[in-house]
């Protein structure tokens, strides 16, 4: 199954926002995003080409660390991102990361397309990552279309930030929301989300998207 990954730049406009979505199971990751005041549009930039397919175990991985692909990593990442990445054992970036990486980590717009298996989430959750740097406000919103989803880009998260002070959360419906309310209080950077329990946390004013600039989007 082959999905994309975009990365699309707000553009200033009226009235709130819609969305001109990517083909089904594609991905839309927008950097200078201001939710209900600017109108974003999609404008590709550099969309990396599809490369071979990973394995199914996904991103980055090699039997043995190569000194060259440590390079190409500490290249483009933070310390604390190239040290969780060789924490989960991955040594070299897929196609899919090696051309989606460096344009996120300018701000630019990026549009891309790669196999199932290929390390899509690691192509835009590392550059994201180390784009936010410390702690602070929601500044990065995914929206995913199942639970399933939103758990594993959630999970993915968590990992490849665990040797900085950013904090990532999850929101999705069918389950209590006092977890959900307790980390949102507490203040969160990232936040992955089905856009049903999202609207319900925005509605009782749990949550505010008013910070946010880097916005995802996965179609069913």
């Amino acid at each position: 199954r082959r999905t994309s990954l975009s990365v699309g730049r707000a553009r200033g406009g009226r009235g709130p926002p819609s969305f001109a979505l990517p083909r089904p199971g594609a991905l839309w990751l927008a950097q200078g995003f201001a939710p209900m005041t600017q109108h974003p549009s999609h404008h590709p930039a550099q969309a990396p080409s599809p490369g071979p397919v990973a394995g199914e175990e996904g991103a980055l991985r090699l039997l043995a660390v190569d000194a060259e692909d440590l390079d190409v990593l500490a290249a483009h990442l933070q310390d604390a991102l190239v040290r969780a990445v060789i924490d989960k054992g991955y040594t070299a970036p897929t196609p899919i990361q090696a051309q989606a990486i460096p344009p996120i980590l300018e701000g630019r717009d990026v549009l891309g397309t790669a196999q199932t298996g290929t390390g899509k989430t690691a192509a835009f959750a590392l550059p994201i990552i180390q784009r936010l740097g410390t702690h602070g406000k929601l500044r990065c919103l995914i929206l995913e279309p199942t639970r399933e989803l939103a758990l594993q880009v959630e999970e993915a998260f968590q990992k490849f930030s665990k040797f900085t002070d950013l904090r990532v959360t999850i929101v999705y419906g069918g389950v209590g929301y006092g977890k959900q309310l307790e980390d949102l209080r507490a203040g969160i950077d990232i936040l992955a989300a089905t856009p049903g329990r999202l609207l319900d946390h925005m509605e009782q004013g749990n949550v505010s998207l008013k910070d946010v600039d880097i916005l995802v989007l996965v179609p069913a």
